[in-house]
């Protein structure tokens, strides 16, 4: 989730050839509810939420070169059905 406009996240989308969308949260109503808000930004969290809605992971320390492997066993071990 970032607190970007959305012009400037489908830029970063664009630049970086994303084939996923990206959440926005310009008014910073999601970020602050779920408390990764860090001054003006969001904090580098990841956020593991259930099909029911229900957070079920906080990564609240992000190694950006090994975290969607870490997630991906996370949710294979613990999510997958």
């Amino acid at each position: 989730m970032s607190t970007d406009q959305f012009e400037d996240q489908k830029k970063f989308a664009v630049d970086q050839n994303l084939s996923f969308p990206l959440a926005i949260d310009p008014d910073r109503k999601l970020v602050d509810a779920v408390g990764c808000g860090r001054g003006r930004f969001a904090a580098r969290i990841t956020l593991v939420i259930d099909k029911k809605g229900v957070i079920r992971k906080i990564y609240d320390r992000v190694n950006v070169r090994s975290h969607a492997q870490e997630v991906l066993e996370y949710i294979k071990k613990n999510l997958a059905k």
